[in-house]
Formats: structure tokens, C-alpha cells, sequence
């Protein structure tokens, strides 16, 4: 026979998964209670907070290189031997895109810095930026077939022009 305390505990479980917690587990749960004036959402709703809708694209994304498992999110064939960051960015400015640079790690590699933000769609009007690409993935393939056509990667002494940041005039 259990004894009383386990009974009780189960007697709240089942009232729980009913919908029937007690006023005193409102309470702890933070969901207000009769009498305490506060709102009835349990707060750090998904529709509460506006939330960044720029698509993320890590350059292990169309890495040939690189295996499913290590991060890559298209098939080898449409993908790029090891793209640099600077290689994105060139080609999504040119698609039309404004794309933005930010210094974060790849949560899979350690070693990898470095991602780039964009926006699909207008923020304002909705429309998309590029009426051609309407997905994340095919805006990589796009990134993968055009990479391989940018100048620095057809000529062997050409460099990938330096961002105007780094730049420094004598």
C-alpha cells in the first residue's frame, strides 16, 4: 500500500494534466491566481516578442567539403570548395541582396567564425527581394553556382577585393 504522501502527489499529477492546478501551483508556475492581478500568460509567448526573420547562411552551408553530418544543407554537386565569407557577401550584394556580416561561431565547429545574415523579403512590403528566390535553400544553390563564376576564383593571382572597412590609405 503507498503511503498517503505518494497518493497526494499523484492526486496533483493527475490534477495537473487535467488543467486543474490548484491556486497554489498557479502560483509557483507563474500564472497568477485569484486575487493577484496578474495576466493570465504565462509571458515569453512565441507572438510576444518581434524576432529577427533574416536567414542565417554559414559558409559550411555550401562547403563540398564538408559532410552532412559537419553542417552542409545541399547536395554536393551544387555545392563550392571551401567559400569564404567574402565570396558570400560578393555574390548576395550582386544578387541584390544586403547582406550583413556578423562574428559568430558555428555552433557544430568551433573553429569556423563568421556568418551572414540577409533578408528574403522586403521588411516593410513583405515582396521578396529577389523575385527568383523565394527559399533559404534555393538562395544557397544560387550562392553555389555562382560562387565558382566569381573572378578570384578563375584567376589564380586574383585576390577577393578587401572590404572597405580594412582598407587603409597611406
Amino acid at each position: 500500500r503507498p503511503s498517503p504522501w505518494c497518493a497526494r502527489g499523484r492526486g496533483r499529477q493527475k490534477e495537473r494534466k487535467r488543467g486543474r492546478a490548484g491556486a497554489a501551483d498557479r502560483q509557483r508556475a507563474g500564472m497568477g491566481g485569484e486575487g493577484d492581478g496578474g495576466s493570465s500568460s504565462v509571458g515569453g509567448r512565441y507572438t510576444d516578442y518581434a524576432h529577427d526573420k533574416r536567414i542565417i547562411i554559414y559558409p559550411v552551408y555550401i562547403n563540398s567539403k564538408a559532410s552532412l553530418a559537419d553542417g552542409r544543407r545541399i547536395a554536393t554537386e551544387q555545392c563550392v570548395e571551401n567559400p569564404t565569407l567574402q565570396e558570400i557577401m560578393e555574390v548576395l550584394k550582386h544578387l541584390g541582396y544586403n547582406p550583413l556580416l556578423e562574428d559568430k561561431i558555428y555552433p557544430r565547429d568551433a573553429l569556423a567564425r563568421g556568418r551572414v545574415r540577409v533578408n528574403l523579403r522586403d521588411i516593410v512590403t513583405g515582396e521578396l527581394t529577389v523575385p527568383d528566390i523565394t527559399s533559404r535553400k534555393q538562395l544557397l544553390r544560387k550562392l553555389g553556382e555562382a560562387i565558382p563564376n566569381l573572378k578570384s576564383r578563375k584567376e589564380p593571382g586574383a585576390k577577393a577585393p578587401a572590404p572597405a572597412s580594412e582598407s587603409v590609405g597611406l
